[in-house]
């Protein structure tokens, strides 16, 4: 979570240390105290609703649904968002009868009623539909370019 740490610190111009975690020993920390701030995922709507945890806001264009009273970074005055995606990739090379028909697979998931209630469970709002593989591969294109002045300000090394 290090980037959108990075993002809310660069677009609220705060100090913040950040402490590289892996998996659930961020949140043990969080409700321990040794922690003050964190970012993290829809599992941990469970821990605020439970009083465990306290939202400070969400990182979307709106409010999440399964917090509707936690205001976004915008409304709290960071004029930021950080949105999560979801997709599937496979190994270069993989015969294209194969892509073909993983990303029909995909795109038809994305449309069952049970997945969508599952996503809407979850706090995830689906895409309208599934991208192809070119506007997918476009779409991972366009995140670099978003996020590589973030990273290269922050010194963000991948380890």
């Amino acid at each position: 979570m290090h980037v959108p740490v990075e993002l809310m610190r660069q677009a609220a111009d705060i100090n913040v240390t950040f402490i590289p975690y892996k998996g659930a020993e961020m949140v043990n920390d969080m409700m321990a105290g040794r922690v003050d701030l964190t970012i993290t995922g829809t599992a941990a709507a469970v821990l605020v609703k439970a009083g465990k945890l306290v939202a400070l806001a969400s990182t979307g264009a709106r409010r999440w649904d399964p917090l509707p009273d936690t205001p976004t970074w915008k409304e709290s005055g960071i004029n930021v968002e950080y949105h999560v995606w979801f997709g599937l990739a496979t190994a270069p090379g993989t015969p294209p009868a194969i892509v073909s028909a993983l990303t029909n697979a995909y795109a038809a998931a994305l449309k069952s009623p049970d997945v969508l209630k599952a996503f809407k469970g979850w706090g995830y709002t689906p895409a309208a539909r599934a991208l192809n593989t070119k506007e997918f591969t476009e779409m991972i294109q366009v995140q670099f370019y978003v996020w590589e002045p973030i990273i290269r300000k922050a010194g963000i090394k991948i380890n």
